[in-house]
């Protein structure tokens, strides 16, 4: 470990041990221990449908599933992408799914069209048609190997950029951020959100999320290092991050968790849970009953 890292991590520790559990702070864990309803604004940035085309989820992942998770622990919103429109396993089918789903009475998610990059020609045309018909933001994934700051996403993003539409995009690592951040600098209308905080390479994600304006991080991340909200916290404020819980690839009640239980403020802690994206996503903040 370099000295920096050594120095930030003992300033870290310092910090989380000197912190004391604040009334709110107690009963969000009791509630969450019990499985009651949270009572706070919480809106989740970083979700998915599997619709059963794909066997990586153990939960339930339909829109119906996602939206049981979310009325169980109080969640106001998700903003969800459906996995095959941006894994390669059909474009189409998956997003029309997720749109005939939104349309659904009592819905509650907001959607975003699943980008895939090899999709053709018509690719411009048919997300510009699922933005047009209820999708409120754009999802993107590296696996095909295309850089985010490439020129051949730069028609689909210069659509969110009209629109002043939100943008969440895999990243793992400073490399993906860092393209991520190039075409954050190109479309300054687009609030793109890096997802994964924390999944290698820290200071390229606070980095880029405390001097981009547009550039936000998410704390979507199934390992959940000890410390690492609290870190993120202290070396960058609250308000450039946002609750993800990768649901329902992960369990959205465990995801919560780490952010309930983090050593931080509550101003901070409601700044993450969901005032960040009521601002993103133009939502009013109102706790879920």
């Amino acid at each position: 470990m370099s000295q920096a890292a050594t120095q930030s991590h003992a300033q870290t520790h310092a910090h989380t041990h000197a912190h004391v559990a604040t009334p709110r702070q107690k009963e969000l864990l009791g509630r969450l221990a019990q499985g009651r309803v949270l009572g706070e604004f919480i809106f989740d940035v970083h979700t998915h449908t599997c619709d059963g085309w794909s066997m990586g989820s153990l939960y339930d992942g339909s829109s119906e599933g996602l939206q049981r998770e979310m009325q169980m622990l109080g969640f106001s919103g998700m903003a969800c992408s459906a996995v095959c429109a941006i894994s390669g396993v059909d474009f189409e089918r998956a997003n029309d799914s997720l749109l005939r789903d939104i349309r659904k009475a009592g819905n509650r998610i907001t959607a975003y069209v699943g980008i895939d990059i090899r999709h053709g020609k018509t690719l411009v045309g048919d997300v510009e048609n699922y933005l047009k018909n209820g999708f409120s933001g754009g999802k993107l994934y590296t696996r095909w190997g295309v850089p985010y700051d490439d020129a051949r996403y730069d028609p689909v993003l210069e659509m969110l950029n009209a629109r002043k539409m939100p943008c969440l995009a895999h990243c793992w690592g400073g490399g993906d951020v860092k393209t991520l951040a190039g075409a954050a600098r190109k479309f300054p209308h687009v609030n793109f959100i890096a997802a994964h905080t924390g999944s290698a390479d820290l200071d390229v994600y606070v980095e880029n999320a405390r001097t981009l304006d547009n550039l936000y991080i998410d704390t979507a991340y199934s390992r959940g290092p000890r410390g690492l909200i609290e870190e993120v916290v202290r070396r960058m404020g609250s308000t450039k991050l946002l609750f993800g819980s990768d649901a329902a690839l992960f369990s959205a009640a465990q995801q919560v968790g780490r952010v309930i239980a983090a050593r931080i403020s509550d101003e901070d802690r409601r700044n993450i849970l969901g005032l960040n994206a009521a601002r993103l996503f133009g939502v009013k903040p109102t706790p879920a009953v």
